[in-house]
């Protein structure tokens, strides 16, 4: 509680946007629409897996087995269902993935990556549905006709 009085009182300097000049921290722009108090922590969706923004030459895709949040430096992603996420998932992590991920991400030196959430978006995707079915299906037909 000492802490959260403190921090009503601190006035702070703001040198960008439309509140510049020194104002006291529960008017931030950042804070003040915050749900129950200024001081919550805004509670973000969370994802099936992470896309780390920034990598050294291959995507860093993790799982998020633990529910837990992510921030700005990290793209989070929702698949429709988690068979969706566990196809996608590893496909990120695979071969084909990696090279889809260095075609879209921006490149900054050195190996350097870096993949936002509107280039992971701009990806290729598989499209799995019914493949092992059909896979199955020509298995059984060529052994039918004896090839």
């Amino acid at each position: 509680m000492k802490y959260i009085k403190y921090g009503q009182n601190l006035e702070v300097e703001v040198n960008r946007g439309s509140n510049q000049g020194i104002i006291k921290l529960p008017k931030l722009e950042t804070v003040k629409n915050r749900k129950p108090n200024w001081y919550s922590v805004p509670k973000n969706p969370t994802s099936d897996f992470f896309i780390a923004q920034f990598s050294d030459k291959n995507l860093i895709v993790i799982w998020n087995e633990a529910d837990a949040q992510c921030t700005d430096n990290f793209t989070f992603v929702k698949a429709k269902n988690k068979n969706d996420a566990k196809i996608i998932f590893g496909y990120l992590i695979s071969s084909i993935g990696a090279l889809c991920g260095e075609l879209h991400a921006r490149s900054y030196g050195g190996g350097v990556l870096k993949m936002q959430t509107f280039e992971a978006k701009e990806m290729p995707r598989p499209t799995l549905r019914g493949c092992f079915r059909r896979a199955s299906v020509r298995k059984e037909s060529s052994m039918v006709n004896g090839s």
